[in-house]
C-alpha cells in the first residue's frame, strides 16, 4: 500500500440528481453522489453554498432520482449549469403529489423524500430525511417485485486529481453467495 495524497476520495457513489423546490425557478435541479440510506432514513450532503443547498434548506423535502448511462448529458447539465433554471420542457418530469418537487420520468428509481435534521458541517450541508414514497421503472419490477440484477446506477469514482464515470454491468452474485461457497469449500476439506 501507498500513501495517497488527494483531498478527495470518491470509490464509486451512485450519481443521481436531485429535484428541488426553487423559490426562482419554481423547480429545479442538481447533480450529486453523496448519499447513503438506510432503511426509509436517506442522507445526502451538498456545498452549503449552492443554490441546491439553500433551496432544500428552505423547502425541507426534494425528489432522488436514480439515472442510468443513457442520461448522462442530463446528468452533466444539471450538475455543471449553477444558479439557473434547469427544467426545461426537453425533459419529461412530473410534480409529486401536492408539491413542486419534480420526479423524473426517465430515472430508474425516484425517491420523494421529506428532510429531518439540517447539520452543516463546514463548506458542506448534510441532509437527513426520511423516504416518503418509492418509485421504480416498469423493467425493474416483475411480479410485483423489484428486480436489483436490472438496476443499472453510474457510480462516481476519482480523487482531486482525476475523476471519471463507472458504469455498472449487469453482473450480479447473490447476496451471501461468497460465504455459501466458501463453507462449500471447508466442507469438501474437512475429514467426516
Amino acid at each position: 500500500m501507498q500513501a495517497l495524497t488527494t483531498n478527495k476520495l470518491y470509490y464509486g457513489f451512485p450519481i443521481f440528481i436531485l429535484g428541488y423546490a426553487d423559490q426562482q425557478f419554481g423547480a429545479n435541479l442538481t447533480t450529486c453522489s453523496s448519499s447513503y440510506s438506510l432503511g426509509n432514513m436517506l442522507v445526502f450532503g451538498l456545498a452549503s453554498d449552492t443554490n441546491a443547498a439553500q433551496q432544500i434548506t428552505h423547502y425541507r423535502q426534494c425528489s432522488l432520482n436514480v439515472l442510468g448511462a443513457a442520461d448522462m448529458l442530463l446528468v452533466e447539465q444539471a450538475g455543471f449549469h449553477h444558479r439557473q433554471a434547469k427544467l426545461s420542457t426537453a425533459i419529461a418530469y412530473h410534480f409529486a403529489a401536492n408539491t413542486k418537487i419534480p420526479l423524473l420520468e426517465q430515472a430508474q428509481i425516484n425517491l420523494l423524500v421529506k428532510i429531518d435534521t439540517i447539520t452543516v458541517v463546514g463548506d458542506y450541508t448534510n441532509f437527513t430525511g426520511h423516504i416518503q414514497q418509492r418509485w421504480a421503472n416498469d423493467h425493474l419490477i416483475q411480479a410485483g417485485k423489484f428486480q436489483p440484477a436490472r438496476l443499472q446506477p453510474v457510480l462516481y469514482v476519482g480523487d482531486d486529481h482525476r475523476r471519471l464515470y463507472r458504469f455498472v454491468t449487469e453482473t450480479t452474485t447473490a447476496n451471501g453467495a461468497y460465504l455459501k461457497q466458501a463453507r462449500q469449500k471447508n466442507k469438501k476439506r474437512t475429514p467426516d
